[in-house]
């Protein structure tokens, strides 16, 4: 349902991040087919299971510049932790929600430090 609400906003990530549980590994394939591509598209992270934000950032800021757009799937609290870290309206993250965030910035390694353009959250419930 969520892969699908972002590819009807046109929301095509380069890259989707997930933790190695398999929890996160199947939501990440699902959204990736809802977006109509492969696990191709799909990098497993040992060290985004039970990763605290900073680690998850640090995650992130690997990336390279020829990916503009990039999801990361993981686990709570974390990912609300995280959230709450680019807007201090989000305080919570409800299993399957996604949380979007744009932001302006030259390379993956500033989004610790940056703050967002905009935010949007989406829940299943939404």
């Amino acid at each position: 349902m969520m892969g699908r609400r972002l590819a009807e906003r046109g929301l095509v990530p380069d890259v989707i991040l997930s933790s190695t549980a398999l929890r996160a590994r199947a939501t990440a394939k699902l959204i990736a087919d809802a977006l109509g591509f492969g696990a191709a598209r799909i990098k497993t992270d040992e060290r985004l299971y039970s990763a605290s934000a900073d680690e998850v950032l640090q995650v992130v800021g690997e990336l390279g510049s020829d990916v503009v757009c990039a999801a990361v799937v993981g686990h709570n609290p974390e990912t609300a932790l995280l959230a709450h870290q680019f807007s201090d309206e989000i305080h919570e993250m409800p299993t399957c929600a996604v949380a979007e965030f744009t932001f302006e910035i030259d390379s993956w390694r500033e989004l610790a430090d940056a703050e967002p353009v905009s935010v949007r959250v989406d829940t299943p419930r939404s």
